[in-house]
């Protein structure tokens, strides 16, 4: 931090920050976290970060009295968490229900596989008797006319 912030009174309601862009110390009431400022000393543009006061801790989501007693929170970023922890909330009912559906998938894929396997088991074995079945016709095409005796 720069020395010209020795003579500022800050408090736990400001932000303290550097520009960028020359390094200069700056002090915000939280009240400006997360806008757009000029910087006085070099002219240039930056945001003001909305996590950092004089004492290290956070700004923004709520004002602190000089004792460090909470006054009152922010009505934006309440709504707006409020906001986020629905989302949340929804979105892990629907991992939920994601993993829920996964599993029926995978004990369904695992019966599909082993029917498959049995299918191939079975057509093997069909394929086998039909080669058997092949090969004593054509034995019998081969076998001499004479070999055959009528049937009495």
């Amino acid at each position: 931090m720069n020395d010209s912030l020795a003579n500022e009174q800050v408090t736990t309601e400001d932000i303290v920050f550097e520009c960028n862009a020359c390094g200069q110390s700056l002090v915000i009431n939280a009240l400006g976290a997360g806008l757009a400022v000029v910087c006085p000393a070099c002219g240039g543009e930056l945001q003001v970060p909305e996590t950092r006061g004089a004492d290290g801790g956070l700004n923004g989501a709520a004002f602190t009295d000089g004792n460090g007693k909470i006054e009152r929170e922010l009505p934006e970023i309440s709504e707006l968490l409020a906001d986020a922890r629905t989302q949340i909330d929804t979105l892990r009912l629907e991992i939920d229900e994601l993993q829920v559906r996964r599993q029926f998938l995978e004990k369904r894929y695992s019966r599909t596989s082993q029917g498959l396997q049995a299918l191939r088991r079975e057509l093997s074995a069909i394929r086998k008797a039909f080669d058997q079945v092949d090969a004593t016709l054509k034995t019998l095409e081969e076998s001499p006319a004479g070999d055959t005796q009528p049937i009495a």
